[in-house]
């Protein structure tokens, strides 16, 4: 992520005191500005459902689930104060958690690995 905002400076370029994310004048980037910025990009390509705040789920998703992140580092990305917000995106997560923790879980890929095999021979 740092290797993409350093890149992304680069290429907006200014100073280092400047917004990190602004509008076309280069003022503070506001809340409505970037919910349309967001909706705007999101019809572009077909997705009719579209908010911050379900960017900010899919980003809790994507780090538990895709990433293996964990709650408590979720918790000061998404700037809640305790975990009892944080729990709630790993609850309404834990399903597709497993999924992964299945699919990834050296236990699991040996023991897909030995139906494989016994598959094979009983082909045999």
């Amino acid at each position: 992520m740092v290797n993409i905002l350093r890149a992304y400076m680069k290429i907006r370029g200014g100073k280092q005191t400047d917004y990190l994310f602004c509008d076309e004048y280069g003022r503070m980037l506001t809340e409505n500005a970037l919910r349309l910025a967001i909706m705007h990009y999101n019809h572009s390509r077909g997705v009719e459902k579209t908010s911050i705040h379900l960017f900010r789920h899919t980003f809790a998703r994507k780090y538990l689930v895709d990433c293996g992140g964990n709650a408590f580092t979720l918790q000061k990305l998404l700037g809640h104060a305790t975990l009892k917000m944080t729990k709630h995106y790993c609850n309404i997560y834990d399903a597709d958690i497993a999924k992964s923790f299945d699919r990834f879980s050296p236990l699991a890929q040996m023991n897909a690995n030995a139906e494989r095999i016994a598959k094979l021979s009983a082909r045999r």
